[in-house]
């Protein structure tokens, strides 16, 4: 068995020392980045709640709520859907050549349709997300038409004149 001299030992000691106080360091930091990181999750957590019982509390008042959300619902999920197929298809495309001899117009032409879709899909749930908002919409298309008539007529003053 070998010895070890008082050197060693104080350098052991030494080392420990410094590893305990470099874990308590850290400990100290991840506790408190886990807090903040927390309470942030508690914050994002409670907007979501609020939202979805607001939710809930809109669609529960009347069939024509339930019938947007619906419709949108539906609308967001064809746009999405056709934009995947869109996708697919663009890197089929790619994949092959864009100028190679075996790209058909088929091809082409069925990506064309799909992203046309796509856009119609995502403009009818954009449009079923405005009747939902139906009196918030309105006055903000009206601001926007005071706004732009304004700025062509150059008179009136600057927040629309209400």
């Amino acid at each position: 068995m070998e010895t070890y001299s008082i050197g060693l030992r104080a350098e052991a000691i030494i080392l420990g020392v410094i590893s305990g106080l470099l874990v308590i360091g850290v400990s100290h930091v991840a506790r408190r980045y886990w807090t903040h990181r927390t309470i942030k999750s508690m914050e994002r957590r409670l907007k979501y709640a609020e939202a979805r019982k607001a939710r809930l509390d809109d669609l529960t008042k009347s069939d024509r709520s339930i019938v947007l959300f619906a419709f949108r619902s539906l609308f967001l999920l064809t746009g999405v859907a056709s934009f995947t197929v869109v996708a697919s298809l663009t890197v089929s495309i790619f994949e092959d050549g864009f100028w190679a001899a075996r790209i058909s117009a088929a091809r082409i032409s069925t990506a064309l349709y799909w992203a046309i879709f796509t856009v119609i899909a995502l403009y009818f749930a954009w449009l079923f997300k405005q009747l939902h908002e139906y009196p918030g919409s309105v006055r903000s298309i009206d601001k926007t038409i005071a706004e732009l008539k304004r700025k062509l007529t150059g008179s009136g003053p600057p927040d629309g004149g209400d």
